[in-house]
């Protein structure tokens, strides 16, 4: 079964007793709601754990003439564009290596940067991910429950149904984190064509 924004929007309305939609474009509150929590949601959940679905990894851009003296940083990379969370800075030689790796997010009102001393910096992230037929079945469980538990008042003034679904969504988040670690593949070496693709 194929899983859409409107199964994953009608999970939630069942877990707080409402009436399912047949589309986002309805103009019922239900699906105003669902329209102005869900990609909030999916973000807020992505960066609760690096999912292997949206776990990227790639070479820094590098921005040229640019450094961070006060703050003793050699080296300023462009932020990739879909990136909600760096989980790690690396080199060809240190993706195994657990030592994390010092940087500073530079944010302003264009653009963000990442200041390190890493020079030929690789980064692995968590990415922004708009296609749910890529979410496994306990990252859409998990997600429901966070946008019923974030929909419980405004559309049922309900708060204890709230925190019951916010309590939900805690525990299937654990269990959801558990799986996707049995699943995920054992990270291995950088291959030839990969490093390359930094040239």
């Amino acid at each position: 079964m194929t899983i859409t924004k409107v199964m994953i929007c009608n999970l939630a309305l069942s877990e707080i007793g409402l009436r399912s939609i047949a589309a986002l474009t309805e103009t019922n509150e239900r699906a105003r709601k669902c329209n102005l929590i869900f990609d909030m949601a999916v973000d807020d959940v992505l960066r609760a754990h690096p999912w292997s679905f949206a776990t990227k990894q790639e070479a820094l851009a590098l921005v040229s003439g640019e450094t961070v003296a006060e703050l003793e940083y050699d080296y300023v990379y462009a932020y990739p564009s879909k990136c909600l969370m760096i989980r790690k800075l690396y080199t060809q030689d240190t993706l195994l290596d657990p030592t994390p790796i010092k940087f500073k997010e530079l944010n302003s009102s264009t653009n963000t940067k990442i200041a390190t001393d890493l020079e030929n910096a690789y980064i692995e992230y968590t990415a922004q991910v708009n296609d749910v037929t890529v979410f496994d079945p306990a990252f859409v469980k998990a997600l429901a429950y966070k946008m019923a538990a974030d929909m419980a008042v405004p559309l049922c003034g309900d708060s204890s149904l709230a925190n019951d679904k916010l309590k939900k969504y805690l525990e299937q988040l654990d269990d959801a984190k558990r799986l996707n670690k049995i699943e995920s593949p054992e990270r291995i070496e950088l291959s030839g064509a990969y490093i390359d693709a930094r040239a």
